[in-house]
């Protein structure tokens, strides 16, 4: 085959997936990145995914490791602690082991699935393209939902009222009011610190998909793996 020829050839077979024209999603505004060609709304949708997932990974990966921690310390001093300070343990383990199962259980689809997202576009073939940016738009739609949910006023709200109801608890059904009060004080900063350091990636992507605009900026702050610890990213 003719050199010429088959470079050709090379070059139609890896650029036919974006020949087709996929349908935008409801709501796409003029000019956004969700009505431009195939081949920039997988351009964007690859980053977006794909910078998400590690992202989501970490933080899962570190709060859920703290609440753990937490959790089995609180165990282990119940082990050692007298009969009238055992209800503040027990307690205490039981809250931390509610904030450990909203970590570890469930999550967004993006934190398995985002890079598999990323390689899958690398190869898509025209008869895959469709259902492939469907699929990634369908991820970036319900995670941005999910990321603005869990770091809206309503979980914030949760997270007070979750330890008001530890404190009462202790207070009410122990008198253990001064234990009452620390718990609700430590949980509560723990809890709203879980919310701020949340991975928005999803959130902001989608606002940008859709509108063709960057999302309003706002103060973010990311948990990073770094040495044998962990570092924090602020962005503004």
């Amino acid at each position: 085959m003719n050199k010429h020829l088959a470079a050709l050839l090379v070059v139609c077979l890896s650029t036919s997936a974006f020949s087709v024209e996929c349908p935008s999603p409801a709501g796409a505004a003029p000019g956004s990145i969700s009505t431009q060609s195939t081949e920039a709304r997988l351009a964007f949708l690859s980053k977006v995914l794909g910078e998400e997932a590690p992202a989501t990974r970490t933080w899962k990966l570190l709060w859920g490791a703290g609440y753990g921690l937490i959790t089995m310390g609180q165990l282990a001093i119940l082990g050692l602690s007298t009969e009238a300070d055992r209800p503040d343990w027990v307690i205490g383990a039981a809250a931390s082991s509610v904030g450990f199962a909203t970590i570890v259980v469930g999550g967004l689809e993006v934190t398995e699935s985002g890079t598999a997202f990323v390689e899958r576009a690398r190869v898509v073939t025209p008869e895959q393209t469709c259902a492939l940016l469907e699929d990634g738009e369908r991820m970036l739609r319900e995670g941005a939902g999910a990321q603005a949910f869990s770091t809206g006023w309503i979980a914030h709200t949760a997270n007070v009222l979750f330890n008001v109801g530890v404190g009462l608890v202790l207070g009410l059904g122990f008198q253990r009011w001064r234990t009452a009060a620390i718990n609700f004080g430590v949980g509560t900063v723990i809890g709203g610190a879980t919310a701020l350091t949340r991975p928005t990636g999803l959130k902001r992507g989608w606002e940008q998909y859709q509108r063709g605009a960057e999302a309003e900026p706002k103060v973010s702050v990311q948990l990073f793996p770094y040495g044998i610890g962990a570092g924090v990213l602020v962005t503004f």
